[in-house]
């Protein structure tokens, strides 16, 4: 800090300003003269008393000036960091502008792309698909179906709008549906009822085989994901996709059935979804058909069965050999070209053909 005072030779000039002077009397000048020697003696005398007050005045003055270059250098640091944030903000939103112009087409492109794609690969596998080894099947069966809902049914009494009554009235009809016919052939009561009471007589079954566990763990990851679960929410992914462990608990259930030959009560408990016949009239109940719903535990140890079942009817030639329904690798498309062949050759032979359809219900 520099002090301004006057030159040598020049004491009755014009004195510097005010503030310049406050600075030099608290930081007082070099000595110039012999009589400003004595008067800063005289000074520093007067002044051995007042020294610390002096000291203290030239401290906070400092101070003050330190204060307030901090503050002028807080505010040309706020505004640069201001202008600084409103720049990077201004080039981010600029540069997602450039980035969407440039990839929004792009993108546009590739959607078109896909889209072509896919319908190619549609049109390829319908023309591939074939009647002759099953594929044209599988496609429509895999179809989406869209789910149509039942609508008012009429009654015996009234008719039925709410969910409640058109389950209580479907379920009326299915019950009435599927009633015991009344047998008038004495010889063929006699024969059901013998049969029943010498089966009853049986005590010990024959030991049935355990299915394999390998057997057991291959079936259950092969299901179809797209069945519908029973009562018990549990649908075939599910059950594909359960760890190792809670597939050899499964397993040990299987066994103990049977072994014990014992089939769970809750099991056999089946959700029946009324389905409509096509072409016929929505509103009458009785045209509905029941498809039953069962758990998914139960399908898997019925399969089992069945292949017990089926081999032992097969063993022991007890089915005929013209019953295609529920036999593996055979359908009823394989019974209507037995039909057409047994025509065709009473065509070719002049035979007259003659053919009985009993629908029994």
């Amino acid at each position: 800090m520099s002090v301004i005072g006057p030159e040598p030779g020049q004491e009755g000039d014009s004195g510097p300003p005010a503030a310049a002077e406050y600075l030099q009397m608290v930081l007082p000048s070099p000595v110039t003269s012999k009589n400003q020697a004595v008067e800063n003696r005289r000074d520093d005398e007067a002044s051995r008393t007042s020294g610390p007050l002096l000291e203290f005045q030239k401290i906070q003055i400092i101070l003050k000036i330190r204060i307030y270059s901090l503050h002028r250098f807080y505010e040309k640091l706020m505004s640069s960091l201001n202008a600084f944030w409103f720049c990077s903000f201004e080039f981010e939103r600029n540069t997602l502008e450039y980035l969407e112009n440039l990839i929004h087409p792009e993108d546009r492109k590739a959607n078109k792309l896909k889209k072509e794609l896919y319908h190619s690969e549609w049109r390829d596998k319908l023309i591939a698909l074939q009647p002759s080894d099953n594929t044209l099947w599988d496609t429509a069966k895999r179809m989406p179906k869209k789910h149509t809902k039942i609508s008012a049914l009429n009654g015996p009494t009234s008719t039925a709008f709410s969910n409640i009554d058109k389950a209580e009235i479907v379920a009326d009809s299915l019950q009435n549906q599927f009633t015991l016919n009344k047998l008038i052939d004495t010889a063929t009561e006699n024969l059901v009822i013998h049969t029943i009471n010498e089966f009853n007589k049986i005590d010990n079954f024959p030991p049935m085989p355990n299915p394999k566990p390998n057997d057991i763990i291959k079936y259950i990851r092969n299901v179809n994901i797209h069945k519908a679960p029973g009562s018990d929410g549990i649908t075939n992914n599910m059950l594909r996709n359960l760890p190792i462990i809670t597939l050899i608990k499964i397993i040990h259930i299987i066994n103990n059935i049977f072994k014990h030959q014992y089939f769970p009560i809750s099991w056999r408990v089946a959700i029946a979804v009324p389905i409509l016949k096509p072409g016929e009239d929505p509103t009458d109940p009785t045209i509905y058909g029941p498809i039953s719903l069962l758990p998914t535990i139960t399908k898997v140890t019925e399969h089992f069965f069945f292949i017990q079942l089926n081999d032992y009817l097969n063993d022991n030639n007890i089915l005929i050999p013209y019953k295609f329904g529920f036999k593996p690798k055979l359908s009823t498309t394989h019974q209507l070209i037995r039909a057409v062949e047994f025509i065709t050759s009473g065509f070719e032979n002049r035979f007259s053909t003659g053919a009985v359809f009993l629908d029994i219900q």
